[in-house]
């Protein structure tokens, strides 16, 4: 039999025969449901449950002047966690609570009334943001019952949450959100031809279908990118072609980073930690060396297999956290050849892998070309060649570990702090080993990439779900990008299990249940 006590704060659940003593459910500090024995006499039990809950606390505790403000409250409940989560998530729920607090910040919370909680904004945020707000206020509360004169459950009811309990389910992909094929093939060959020497002109011996496709982005964005020559510069038109070329390297760059998304289904933040030992190993690198950096020997050298040991992101203060990747699930992924295109027949269309893996610059570059087949493992070997090429120019020792630390996707300029190592992480995580740079991030990338993707879309036109019915910017994403490469492994009839692995969820059954609405009927050609 069940009793419920002290305003619901504490359940007590008389003895059994199977338990002959009372057992109590309540809530522990951090908000958790918890159970414990509390004796076999119902006295000793109404004491035990008084204690859990800080009834028994000394009257002149709860003075109405002695009660902690909301901010030290919310300080007090902070460090206790600090044992329990990661220093990213500290900081996320640190930045998060001064937020949502308000004016509340200074208010005694022996004060705080289902009212006052109401007039905390959560408009504008997603219902798994304001479900996180009213988790943190809810937990602290939890904390503090003792000066609380409603049940934190009453007070936090009035903290505003969008949707239904229905919502909590993992939401499936929508495939309004993910870009078509044609939109990744012209985003990938605008970006990549962009003041690129390598991609043939009409006049060569190379044919291709649209000359659009790979005549580069624009020049107004071209120019946008390029710095201003200064009066005391010599030859200021010859300043201005290195400019040219410069930014066209970023945008190949940038190219090459949203296929890795698309094709190897990595995550932003995975990408950015990304360094040469990572998709190569030891002896590749020293194979490199010492044979030579030209093309060929870096394409026989890469395996297509991708380590995925760490990732970097920023935290809530702007400071870059390496860690482990989500959920501290290392792995290996496969980057293809090719990422398939539709033909005329409505068919996923690619060359053969065991063919297509070794194909020259060249051939990788035509075929794409000819048959709107973006080429990511010609575009990542040409990335490495550049990358040695540096290398050789600079005349350095080339130890195998100096240069397998090399940094892919490098800020730049050079590294202006050491990031925050976390997860028991070792090995070299400090600036690029070749330039100096250091790790990218994500708000670096979104100011380069956003006008990109907002080009192709109004090109192509085609925007995904709320571009035109929001004032916000909703546009296509380096994740969106990640989905179309799972949705299109899926499609392509690739095992659930091989997917869920390259793309690092913790179960082939999540996976299942965020794509499974694209394949629905495997054998009718699907479109997004």
């Amino acid at each position: 039999m069940a009793e419920s006590l002290y305003g619901g704060q504490v359940t007590l659940y008389a003895p059994t025969p199977k338990r002959p003593y009372y057992r109590c459910l309540y809530h522990d500090t951090t908000g958790t449901k918890r159970f414990k024995n509390l004796g076999k006499t119902r006295a000793d039990a109404l004491a035990g449950a008084a204690a859990l809950v800080g009834v028994a606390t000394p009257a002149h505790t709860l003075h109405v002047d002695a009660a902690p403000t909301v901010s030290d409250a919310f300080a007090a409940w902070m460090q206790t966690r600090t044992t329990t989560v990661s220093s990213r998530t500290y900081a996320y729920d640190e930045a998060t609570i001064r937020r949502s607090s308000g004016t509340l910040h200074d208010v005694r919370i022996n004060r705080l009334s289902p009212e006052m909680l109401r007039q905390i904004d959560t408009s504008g945020r997603s219902r798994e943001v304001q479900k996180k707000i009213r988790s943190l206020w809810r937990k602290m509360l939890h904390m503090h019952r003792a000066w609380l004169r409603h049940t934190p459950e009453a007070l936090t009811e009035g903290i505003h949450v969008d949707g239904s309990r229905r919502d909590d389910d993992r939401s499936q992909v929508d495939p309004r959100v993910i870009p078509s094929t044609t939109y990744v093939h012209t985003l990938l060959a605008r970006a990549w031809s962009t003041e690129n020497p390598l991609v043939p002109q009409s006049d060569d011996t190379f044919t291709h279908a649209s000359d659009r496709d790979f005549g580069g982005l624009p020049e107004t964005m071209i120019v946008s990118q390029m710095r201003a020559v200064q009066r005391h510069y010599n030859d200021p038109e010859a300043f201005q072609q290195g400019e040219r070329e410069r930014v066209g390297r970023t945008y190949q760059t940038l190219a090459l980073i949203n296929a890795f998304a698309a094709g190897a289904l990595l995550r932003w933040g995975e990408i950015s930690a990304l360094r040469l030992h990572h998709i190569m190993d030891d002896h590749a690198i020293r194979t490199i060396i010492r044979s030579g950096t030209d093309y060929a020997t870096i394409n026989d050298n890469f395996s297509g297999h991708i380590r995925v040991m760490e990732q970097a992101s920023c935290d809530a203060r702007g400071k870059m956290v390496v860690s482990k990747p989500k959920m501290a699930r290392q792995r290996q992924t496969t980057l293809p050849s090719f990422l398939p295109s539709v033909d005329r027949s409505r068919r996923l269309h690619a060359p053969a892998p065991h063919e297509a893996r070794f194909f020259s610059q060249a051939e990788a570059i035509s075929y794409w070309m000819e048959h709107e087949t973006p080429a990511v493992r010609m575009m990542m070997v040409t990335h490495v060649q550049r990358i040695f090429s540096q290398w050789s120019k600079r005349e350095l020792g080339k130890s195998v570990e100096t240069v397998g630390n090399t940094l892919l996707f490098p800020t730049s300029t050079r590294a202006r702090s050491t990031p925050i190592i976390t997860d028991g992480l070792r090995g070299h995580h400090g600036p690029c080993t070749l330039t100096g740079g250091g790790y990218r991030s994500n708000g670096n990338f979104r100011t380069l990439m956003t006008p990109v993707y907002d080009h192709i879309s109004d090109t192509l036109d085609e925007y995904p779900y709320g571009n035109r019915t929001t004032d916000r910017r909703s546009g296509y994403t380096i994740h969106g990008l990640r989905h179309y490469g799972i949705s299109l492994q899926l499609k392509r009839g690739r095992s659930i299990v091989d997917i869920a692995a390259d793309a690092g969820h913790r179960t082939a059954g999540f996976t299942l249940q965020r794509y499974s609405h694209l394949i629905r009927d495997a054998h009718e050609v699907w479109e997004f």
